[in-house]
């Protein structure tokens, strides 16, 4: 529910314009993440934009927390850009709404070759966040003292305890 609600589920499209431009809609850490994306290649972004729009549901959707009449936001589209040297060197595509035919998480990458990687049906939010959170204690544990990013520290990976 949290999630669906954070999304504006259900919501007519004024009112999702209006908690938008008040800063209650959207995705946290979307630029954050780009930036951090850019600082680990090394880059300098000169420019940073986004956008968010709503997603309107097509038709009336039903989840266990929400009736979404056909029209009403069913969700949101985030996006954001960086910029270098007058070129976009990073584009964010967050689509998070009820009803979306394909759900998937993607990545792409282009270069020499190429690359893709889709996770089928996604990840969700908050059980990705604690397992990154869970699997980055011993790197946090093993570090020297002081106010780190990621990138300070060694790639956490999974560990199962004994």
């Amino acid at each position: 529910m949290p999630l669906q609600r954070k999304v504006g589920a259900g919501m007519k499209p004024a009112e999702f314009r209006k908690l938008r431009k008040a800063g209650k809609l959207g995705h946290v850490g979307l630029l954050e993440s780009m930036a951090l994306v850019a600082s680990g290649l090394g880059w300098k972004l000169e420019k940073v934009t986004e956008k968010v729009d709503p997603v309107l549901a097509k038709a009336t959707l039903r989840t266990k927390y929400f009736t979404v009449a056909k029209g009403h936001v069913c969700g949101l589209r985030h996006t954001g850009a960086g910029l270098s040297n007058g070129r976009k060197v990073i584009e964010l595509d967050l689509q998070m709404y009820l009803g979306a035919e394909d759900p998937m998480d993607s990545i792409e990458l282009p270069g020499e070759p190429d690359l893709r990687m889709v996770i089928p049906g996604g990840v969700e939010g908050d059980t990705a966040t604690v397992a990154s959170l869970i699997n980055a204690i011993p790197r946090v544990v093993e570090a020297e003292p002081g106010l780190k990013t990621v990138l300070d520290l060694p790639i956490p990976r999974a560990f199962q305890a004994v």
